[in-house]
């Protein structure tokens, strides 16, 4: 894939990640087999109106934000010379990308789970708003967000699942999940491998092409080779064939998921839940209930200890268990909090424990394990699970995801994604409050 590719990194910009999640795109382009992967440093308002970066933007082919957050990202590029040239060249038959955030700002609203509120998009595609991870925590508050936006279409995307339009206007959902269509505040579910039209009536006049999904892994661009493949044909279609007015949105808000078929649950599961910071904040639970005994951890390599972690060995702790791999921005996001919980309550019997379960080949390097972490400056155990034998064991499917575990080794409390931080201290004084034996 010859077309030169420009990757903008303002979204990670607010938590200083906008140069690691910049090289992470870069490398995932590069597998792709672009050749030519521009990372522009726009980063806020006054980057975007360098003049020298616009004219790196406008000569590019592929446009790709990343994601982060939503609000920093469309307040950068606002009426700004980068987005200005974006324009020109899309205008040009060059596309427009995004993942999470970048998704998200594409459109004419995008709703901002921060502030908990709607905001204006950048309008490439009017009267649209996307809702990824429809089918977990993306979902929240959707019928509300509806209510909002009588006159735009919602699109809420499950997990591991794409809606691609032909030029007809007629558009096919792809993947595990199904697309939900929002029309007047009503929810419509379309089927795997279902045809439909986002408007019969074509009011919002969107002529473009439209590549849409939400292939979680492909937050900081940590994407299976799969999805890669899928990816990969459809940037070379839109790019090769120069279609004007080509927008590919990769539509993700949070923590990655794994395809493979996890392994037959070895414990009593609650529903994960995935509320969070960012969403309509739940109450927080006084009384947790009892999912049973944790599975043993059964990791040889470990880093910040002097010897493996056995749960056993534990008995009278509350252990915090967080899948997390290196490469992914959410399980970066989170990790300020856990090293903050890990300092104030270590001394009063918490254990966290970092289960690092790998999805890139280069995240499976001991080395370059070590370097993250000190890079994260992480001082609580991390164990290697480069085979999941850990993550497989407690049926994980998503980064991050937490497990609160009690003095008597069993498994009280699970968290999916950022978030619910307030609820998820709570749960652990509770915890370490209860008595032993």
């Amino acid at each position: 894939m010859d077309a030169p590719v420009a990757i903008l990194p303002a979204a990670a910009a607010p938590d200083n990640n906008h140069e690691r999640a910049g090289r992470n795109g870069v490398r995932w382009f590069h597998s792709l087999g672009a050749s030519h992967v521009d990372l522009v440093p726009v980063i806020d308002k006054a980057s975007a109106n360098d003049p020298l970066l616009a004219g790196r933007v406008r000569s590019k082919r592929l446009i790709y934000l990343l994601g982060g957050f939503p609000r920093h990202l469309a307040e950068s590029l606002r009426q700004s010379l980068v987005w200005q040239a974006a324009l020109q060249a899309y205008a040009d038959g060059a596309v427009i990308g995004g993942s999470s955030a970048g998704a998200m700002v594409l459109c004419e609203h995008y709703y901002d789970r921060q502030a908990v509120e709607l905001l204006p998009g950048l309008n490439l595609l009017p009267a649209c708003c996307i809702l990824p991870h429809h089918n977990t925590f993306g979902g929240h508050g959707s019928a509300e967000i509806a209510q909002q936006l009588p006159a735009s279409i919602l699109i809420g995307l499950d997990e591991q699942t794409g809606i691609l339009n032909d030029s007809s206007g007629t558009w096919r959902s792809y993947g595990a999940g199904q697309v939900t269509l929002y029309r007047n505040g009503l929810p419509l579910a379309q089927p795997p491998s279902a045809t439909f039209r986002l408007d019969e009536s074509e009011a919002h006049d969107c002529e473009c092409r439209f590549r849409a999904s939400s292939l979680r892994g492909f937050s900081g661009f940590s994407s299976r080779a799969a999805r890669k493949i899928q990816c990969s044909r459809t940037i070379q279609y839109c790019t090769m064939k120069r279609i004007a007015g080509t927008v590919l949105l990769i539509g993700l808000t949070a923590c990655a998921t794994r395809t493979t078929a996890s392994a037959t649950p070895t414990t009593a599961r609650a529903t994960p839940t995935a509320t969070s910071d960012m969403t309509t904040p739940s109450s927080i639970q006084t009384a947790l209930p009892d999912l049973g005994p944790a599975p043993e951890l059964t990791n040889s390599v470990w880093l910040n200890t002097d010897s493996p972690l056995r749960l056993a060995a534990l008995r009278g702790k509350v252990v915090g268990l967080d899948m997390w791999t290196f490469d992914c921005i959410n399980c970066q996001h989170v990790i300020p909090t856990l090293r903050r919980w890990y300092a104030a309550y270590k001394d009063k019997g918490l254990v966290i424990i970092g289960n690092h379960f790998p999805e890139f080949p280069n995240e499976r390097d001991l080395g370059n394990l070590k370097q993250a972490v000190a890079q994260d400056g992480i001082t609580y155990p991390v164990a290697q699970d480069n085979d999941g034998a850990t993550w497989w064991s407690y049926s994980s499917q998503y980064w991050p995801t937490l497990y609160l575990i009690d003095k008597r080794g069993h498994l009280r409390y699970i968290h999916v994604g950022e978030g619910a931080y307030d609820e998820t201290e709570a749960n652990i004084k509770t915890l370490l409050a209860e008595a032993y034996p």
